[in-house]
């Protein structure tokens, strides 16, 4: 058995497991089918089943509570945000799980904000940082993606301590497929496709919301999946497309009216 079989496995014994935890935690939702259509968010239902809940929000980030930009490090919360963030606390909890470094994070928001970063190989709450998970060696990953990296200037390479980004927003003439099948023969299925990105995970969203249970999630990309998958709640994606999610709203404003409106219900 090669190291792509051997991690392939690893993973759907973990997803098995995260499964089996999720049914003791609440109606199971894993192996979710994809819908190609999803019905719009219903108010309605999400009051009812708000007041009725733990009032735990598990969020995204990139392009789900702030605008995805092509440029990274250009996507720092505004005040408003921050907030937002806080004042939602005062009436239930806002989790956000990002892909994102815990450095960078942990600069944006207030300790206050209970954040999993990299996909949940961090996790930050009370103001501490705890390591969930150990990291799969992705050295030869990074000589790859160094490699595609110089199709062009413009292309941004993340080499964040549990996971790789590879952006390629503004480079349009750029096909990831020959990059990716390379990465998978050493990694598998921890390389995950998104909009104009290619991850490298060691660890994935479905941990953190399992471990989380939280009434509702929100995300807008391929690595949100696996939290749509296990989430015992209700799922929100985030844009018109396929998606394991309940609902859909449109974008990053629809999230920040739901958070308020959600801070109105006792």
């Amino acid at each position: 058995m090669d190291d792509t079989d051997l991690h392939t496995k690893a993973q759907e014994q973990s997803t098995s497991a995260f499964c089996s935890s999720a049914r003791s935690a609440g109606p199971s939702r894993c192996n979710k089918k994809t819908k190609a259509y999803l019905p719009p968010l219903d108010m309605v239902a999400v009051k009812e089943h708000w007041i009725k809940s733990n009032k735990i929000f598990m969020l995204d980030y990139d392009g789900t509570l702030n605008p995805v930009q092509v440029i990274p490090h250009h996507a720092q919360p505004s005040t408003e945000l921050i907030d937002l963030l806080v004042r939602f606390n005062k009436k239930g909890r806002a989790v956000i799980c990002t892909g994102r470094r815990k450095e960078q994070v942990d600069s944006w928001f207030p300790s206050e904000i209970e954040i999993y970063a990299e996909h949940g190989a961090y996790h930050r709450k009370g103001g501490t940082w705890y390591k969930e998970r150990e990291p799969l060696d992705l050295r030869e990953c990074i000589k790859i993606m160094e490699e595609y990296k110089k199709f062009s200037p413009d292309i941004v390479l993340e080499v964040k301590s549990t996971a790789l980004a590879f952006h390629y927003h503004r480079v349009t003439s750029f096909d990831p497929r020959e990059m990716v099948d390379r990465l998978k023969r050493h990694v598998g299925n921890a390389v995950i496709e998104g909009n104009s990105i290619v991850d490298v995970r060691t660890v994935s969203k479905d941990v953190p919301c399992v471990e989380v249970n939280p009434a509702m999630c929100a995300g807008d990309d391929t690595t949100d999946e696996d939290m749509f998958d296990v989430c015992a709640g209700l799922s929100i994606h985030v844009g018109r497309s396929a998606s394991k999610a309940d609902y859909y709203v449109d974008g990053v404003a629809d999230v920040h009216n739901l958070l308020k409106e959600l801070i109105t219900i006792d």
